[in-house]
């Protein structure tokens, strides 16, 4: 990792952050800029994206991954889902060739499949396979707000279904 630091025009420190592509193969990733003047002499760290809620999917609930270089898909079963990534197990490796390869992720979701750029962010060995981390760095962007919806609104669909409230008590209506 380096770190390129800039004072800005009211003195803030700012910084770059580049992370390395694995093995040196292939581009730096560049993360957003990110405010230390409030961090001086402490140590700084990225929110985890592992804190996000995750949704339990069913067994048969399946991705089919698509190296963006060109090549065969993989066929894979989707664990855990949130609006950052996905954990996905799939039956053998990927080819280590293709470990660091953009991937476009093809979710069936029932409101229409969803296709999401993603990257591999870990892999470990199962009994029923391996779990792939992916990382769905695109839908942070402006851009993919629509997909971002789609997805949350899947990801929240348990709890609404579930929720037995009265909606007066929550959203008053006609009253000052």
């Amino acid at each position: 990792m380096r770190v390129r630091a800039a004072r800005g025009s009211r003195g803030a420190t700012r910084a770059d952050v580049f992370l390395p592509s694995p093995g040196g193969v292939g581009p730096e990733m560049l993360l957003p800029r990110a405010d230390l003047s409030a961090h001086r002499g402490l140590a700084v760290t990225t929110p985890d994206r592992r804190a996000e809620a995750r949704k339990q999917l069913p067994p048969d609930f399946v991705v089919e991954l698509h190296p963006l270089a060109g090549g065969p898909p993989l066929i894979g079963r989707v664990e855990d889902l949130t609006v950052a990534g996905a954990g996905v197990v799939l039956a053998a490796p990927i080819d280590p060739a293709d470990r660091y390869e953009v991937w476009a992720a093809h979710l069936p979701l029932p409101a229409g499949p969803l296709e999401l750029a993603c990257v591999v962010t870990h892999e470990q060995p199962r009994p029923d396979g391996w779990l792939y981390g992916l990382s769905f760095y695109e839908l942070r962007e402006p851009a993919r707000a629509t997909d971002r919806a789609a997805l949350r609104q899947f990801l929240m669909g348990d709890l609404r279904a579930s929720w037995s409230g009265i909606v007066s008590r929550l959203a008053p209506i006609g009253r000052p």
